[in-house]
């Protein structure tokens, strides 16, 4: 499901490069239209199928309404959040959890940042000090 996401938000980034000029054909206009629409109905149909499945097990049912209940997470975030979460150990503490999720926060000193930089910042920040 996060892949068709990702491809439907790429079709809605190209209809709007077609969109913002004149010479675009009508055609191609409506085939990416209809692409991005397909793709649309796909996840719905994936999350209709995922919230039957989801339907059958308390303990899952539980866990896509705890998620559902954070502010910004709807039904087919919360499926592709259960995805990744749900295969984690139950017994991981905090900081476990923040280690999985890829962010690792230390105590930072003065102006360094608390991230590697890449080759263009760290030369700017060499020009600026």
């Amino acid at each position: 499901m996060n892949a068709l996401t990702g491809q439907k938000a790429a079709a809605k980034n190209h209809l709007h490069a077609l969109t913002a000029t004149q010479e675009t054909p009508k055609a191609v206009l409506k085939d990416a239209k209809l692409a991005t629409a397909q793709l649309g109905k796909r996840i719905d149909r994936l999350t209709a199928e995922a919230l039957v499945l989801i339907g059958q097990y308390p303990e899952l049912k539980r866990a896509l309404a705890l998620l559902t209940g954070i502010k910004g997470i709807a039904e087919t975030s919360a499926i592709a959040l259960m995805g990744e979460l749900l295969l984690l150990p139950p017994d991981l503490s905090h900081r476990e959890w923040v280690k999985f999720a890829g962010l690792d926060p230390k105590a930072v000193e003065g102006r360094q940042p608390p991230y590697p930089l890449g080759p263009l910042y760290a030369g700017l920040e060499r020009q600026i000090a």
